[in-house]
């Protein structure tokens, strides 16, 4: 299968990611650790640096909200996504 058409795992921040090509062109990219945690580029790096952003703010927003800290467990080699 060509590798554009695959779904490419990563871990971001100690978070798990997965990177989508679009059909338009381009990827997105989300972060099921984080709900509604979603970000897109032109290429995968665009889409990596983009989701590190949003992980941050979603880090940001979880420490001024006083929330629990979200699991890095999911960062290991046997990555199994969270359901959105």
């Amino acid at each position: 299968m060509d590798m554009v058409a695959k779904t490419i795992k990563k871990v971001v921040k100690g978070f798990p990611v997965l990177i989508h090509p679009d059909e338009s062109g381009g990827f997105w990219v989300e972060c099921p650790s984080f709900g509604g945690c979603y970000s897109e580029g032109d290429t995968v790096e665009d889409a990596m640096k983009n989701i590190e952003e949003v992980i941050e703010l979603c880090l940001e927003l979880q420490e001024e909200e006083n929330r629990p800290e979200f699991s890095h467990s999911n960062s290991s080699s046997s990555f199994n996504p969270l359901p959105i």
